[in-house]
């Protein structure tokens, strides 16, 4: 009967973490509800022989039993995935595309996850986003949506923002990183530009390391900022204290990562994260 294959199922899946309750921790509950949806479906067939059938028919053609819930996903984790209804809040300038230091990063590669978010929708896509932040500052809705180009279309134009010169040309400064580095692209910089590759080297291995252990895509950013690179081959700390003060380094970077960062700086070979000097 339906109810004898779906008791078959729970009690092959009990072993691997199945119950007839769900877990309270929330890693735990993202597994039982995979595993729940298997014995939901089990619950639709009579024989375990039509169980497989199916199961194999869903295996060839990528379409994974639902769990009966609600997914969180990031956007660079939601590609390739579909649902029913996709709900994207923080469509705001600065949360999409998002701002980082006071920096908007990529925005060709936050034009792209947008329109990832908006396409993994079968029937229903919703953007949403709060007028006021946590600051209680204003928010503007993404220039990515109808209304926030109409806004910047018709906002009256203002004094341009002031921004920093190069320090020998007195050229406006486009870039972050012409920004961090004081001068502009043509004009010679007291940093070490061989430096600053070998840490953009060393960001993008750390970057290639934790997709590997979680499976999921890192923003370099979220590591370390072109800026804070910069500034640490500028300053050249020679330990973690002076590493510590860099503007803008995260913490639990220096506690983790921090001697690699500074036998980088030193000229020493360095330990590839997840593989050799």
């Amino acid at each position: 009967s339906d109810a004898d294959v779906a008791e078959q199922v729970a009690a092959a899946l009990e072993p691997v973490g199945y119950s007839p309750k769900p877990p309270l921790g929330q890693a735990q509950r993202e597994e039982w509800e995979s595993l729940a949806a298997l014995v939901s479906l089990a619950a639709t067939h009579t024989s375990m022989v039509d169980l497989v059938a199916d199961l194999d028919e869903r295996s060839a053609n990528d379409d994974a039993p639902v769990a009966d819930a609600v997914t969180l996903a990031s956007l660079h984790s939601a590609k390739g995935l579909e649902w029913q209804a996709v709900f994207m809040p923080g469509a705001y300038e600065g949360g999409l595309p998002l701002r980082y230091q006071g920096e908007f990063v990529d925005l060709d590669e936050e034009r792209r996850l947008f329109y990832v978010g908006v396409t993994r929708a079968k029937d229903l896509v919703e953007l949403s986003y709060a007028r006021t932040g946590s600051r209680r500052e204003t928010r503007e809705p993404s220039r990515f949506l109808p209304e926030g180009r109409q806004r910047k279309a018709a906002a009256p134009a203002s004094k341009p923002a002031k921004t920093p010169g190069c320090q020998v040309c007195g050229k406006r400064l486009s870039t972050p990183t012409e920004r961090a580095l004081g001068t502009c692209r043509a004009c010679p910089t007291d940093v070490s530009m061989d430096l600053v590759d070998a840490l953009r080297a060393w960001r993008t291995a750390v970057v290639e390391q934790r997709r590997q252990e979680s499976g999921k895509p890192l923003p370099a950013f979220l590591v370390a900022t072109d800026a804070v690179l910069i500034a640490i081959a500028r300053e050249r700390p020679r330990d973690i204290a002076a590493l510590g003060r860099i503007k803008g380094i995260q913490r639990t970077l220096v506690a983790e990562r921090g001697q690699e960062l500074l036998d980088i700086v030193a000229g020493k070979p360095v330990a590839r994260p997840g593989g050799t000097a």
